[in-house]
């Protein structure tokens, strides 16, 4: 448990600091954005550029008016909701066990530039995913909120395309989430 909690700590470190970079790189965004937007009043939705500012980077980015592409590779353990594999066999590992499997997926594919981490994911998903979706390389494809489990969107949406997620953990299992659209 101590150890898997130190872990996440890292990864919001790890997070805040990307969403500094973020936040900079989006104030830099608006104000060209902020003439155009001005002048059309085309988004009734988005009352100002403060909501805007506020939301996540994929509801407000992205130009799929709140789409995530993303693959994944699903770690079932006993605990799950169906806890047997594609090919059928019962599941016995631990969620610990699980979530340690996924960790060392994402720690060999985190240092490597997006195509590819893309590809080597794709693989390690045909292999090691208890995800239906392993036969397409752990491509789930487009969704928008309220299609998935909701650790699983809140993960996805949090992601920039090309960003790897830490552990995520759902009913289903636990999931490493790449972002690809």
């Amino acid at each position: 448990g101590g150890g898997g909690c130190g872990g996440g700590g890292g990864g919001g470190g790890l997070g805040g600091g990307l969403l500094g970079l973020l936040q900079a790189r989006d104030a830099g965004q608006q104000d060209g954005a902020t003439a155009s937007a001005s002048s059309s009043s085309s988004h009734p939705g988005f009352p100002n550029q403060g909501i805007m500012g506020q939301m996540p980077q994929a509801m407000s980015g992205g130009g799929n008016s709140g789409m995530v592409h993303v693959m994944h590779i699903l770690r079932k353990h006993a605990g799950s909701k169906k806890p047997k594999g594609r090919q059928g066999q019962k599941i016995t590992c631990t969620q610990q066990e699980a979530e340690e499997y996924i960790e060392e997926i994402g720690f060999q594919l985190v240092e490597l530039p997006f195509e590819e981490m893309r590809k080597q994911f794709a693989a390690l998903a045909k292999t090691e995913s208890d995800c239906n979706s392993a036969v397409k390389g752990g491509d789930v494809g487009w969704f928008r909120r309220g299609q998935r489990a909701p650790e699983f969107e809140e993960a996805a949406f949090a992601l920039q395309v090309g960003e790897l997620s830490d552990v995520v953990v759902t009913d289903s299992g636990v999931h490493l989430i790449l972002r690809i659209g």
